[in-house]
């Protein structure tokens, strides 16, 4: 399958300019930690939580951006939203002591 250069550097722009939003207030606040600065509780975990946006995110803009990818995470979570758990089945044991 040949994929089209304008997708391709569709999904690189918007994978570089998520990372690129949720990296900088993380590092902005390591380098005022580094200066000796006093970094906010709230800003230090804003800046935290950021980091974990870039994560959440790339599977989201592989969806939007890629169809296929897109139809199959649809496809798998369905799939596991059908099926439930099988567990074994699982014997009393008594723990009745044995006369000796």
């Amino acid at each position: 399958a040949v994929v089209s250069t304008q997708s391709t550097g569709i999904v690189v722009v918007a994978l570089s300019g998520l990372f690129i939003v949720s990296l900088t207030p993380f590092t902005v606040c390591s380098f005022m930690k580094g200066g000796g600065y006093q970094v906010p509780p709230v800003l230090d975990l804003v800046a935290s939580h950021c980091i974990f946006l870039n994560t959440c995110g790339n599977p989201l803009l592989y969806s939007i951006t890629n169809r296929r990818f897109g139809r199959y995470i649809r496809t798998v979570t369905l799939r596991l939203g059908r099926e439930t758990p099988r567990y074994p089945r699982v014997t009393r044991v008594s723990n009745q002591n044995s006369a000796e």
